[in-house]
């Protein structure tokens, strides 16, 4: 039986993986705001590089993570206030990028009216 089991696998078709390519972004576009635990680590990794200057990338990231978690709730408030107002400049800048885009569009819509009424005339 083993021989036949061999034959069917031969008989099926590859499978062909396909990479799905992501939507470039543009220069442009924003940045989310950073959460409290990067602005802590921020903060801290020139510390801590300074203090074990030998630790790796990776052991430095473990170091930041066991001191997040050590920290107590009124110690992170610090930090999540900090990522508010982070917060709060991302969603204004947002909002102002939003508003210019659709003036634009709004300019090119009148832009084609304009061209529109040109060759009527």
């Amino acid at each position: 039986m083993p021989p036949r089991a061999k034959k069917a696998a031969a008989d099926k078709p590859k499978k062909t993986t396909e990479r799905k390519t992501r939507k470039k972004k543009s220069p442009t576009d924003l940045k989310k705001p950073p959460t409290a635990f990067i602005l802590f680590s921020q903060e801290t990794r020139p510390i801590l590089k300074g203090e074990q200057p030998d630790l790796s990338f990776g052991q430095i990231g473990k170091e930041l993570g066991a001191q997040w978690k050590a920290l107590s709730d009124k110690e992170k408030e610090k930090y999540k206030a900090m990522e508010q107002q982070e917060k709060a400049k991302y969603e204004a800048k947002l909002a102002s990028s939003k508003s210019k885009a659709g003036d634009d569009e709004d300019e090119e819509e009148e832009n084609e009216n304009e061209e529109e009424d040109d060759d009527e005339e």
